[in-house]
């Protein structure tokens, strides 16, 4: 029961993250994370304190993102779970790609594309 309870939520979090955190992100404001309409968690990330014309910039707007789809697609710490831990996974990669898409901003894509190419195993 516990095991279909997982697989119910991490398809949920699946669903609604990617969008949700995308819309969130255009919001513009910092730290802010709530349940939206559809009860899917979502975060607001700041970045008008950031240059985004320098490298330290862009660093610290790609963590930021990086944490709030973190944070969204819940904690897979200690997980056995495979299925668990590759719903958290494709929660995490589809909010923080859609985050990025939405901002636009070329040296950002770039650094995610960079990120990307690095956590490939093979």
């Amino acid at each position: 029961m516990k095991t279909r309870s997982i697989k119910l939520r991490a398809i949920g979090l699946l669903l609604g993250c990617a969008g949700t955190l995308g819309m969130a992100v255009a919001a513009n404001a910092h730290g802010v994370t709530h349940a939206s309409a559809n009860g899917h968690k979502s975060s607001v990330v700041r970045y008008d304190d950031l240059n985004l014309d320098t490298a330290a910039g862009i660093k610290v707007l790609y963590a930021r993102l990086s944490n709030a789809a973190s944070h969204v697609c819940g904690s897979q710490a200690y997980t056995v779970d495979l299925r668990g831990a590759a719903a958290h996974r494709a929660c995490f990669d589809s909010a923080l790609n859609n985050a990025v898409e939405k901002i636009g901003n070329q040296n950002l894509q770039a650094l995610h594309q960079d990120s990307n190419v690095s956590h490939r195993v093979g």
